[in-house]
């Protein structure tokens, strides 16, 4: 596991060794915050999931005055188009209780 601290404007992301192959993902869940509350997947968040062809994307969205609030959305690859296109799937918004009953399968 390893962890990246950035701004609310950006973070630096280290270069991932071993991808496993040209059209694989890349083994990487992306998990990071929305400090305004706003769980919502960003057009730059779904940008970087398709460059970085990450596992998923996860959006945390809480607030410091009220953290029992905090929403979670993410986002996976679904498939690829005819034109080589990846197509995301967005899925959410989930509570922190319903998205710890999310299965993630381990990525080796």
């Amino acid at each position: 596991m390893s962890v990246t601290v950035g701004s609310n404007e950006t973070v630096s992301l280290p270069t991932v060794d071993g991808r496993r192959g040209s059209n694989r993902l890349c083994g990487i869940r992306c998990i990071h915050t929305h400090p305004g509350g706003n769980p919502s997947l960003s057009w730059v968040d779904i940008s970087a999931l398709k460059s970085n062809r990450f596992d998923a994307m996860v959006a945390i969205g809480g607030t410091e005055d009220d953290n029992s609030k905090v929403l979670i959305n993410f986002g996976m690859m679904i498939g690829i188009e005819d034109d080589e296109q990846y197509t995301v799937g967005s899925y959410g918004t989930f509570t922190v209780e319903e998205a710890e009953n999310i299965f993630w399968p381990i990525v080796k």
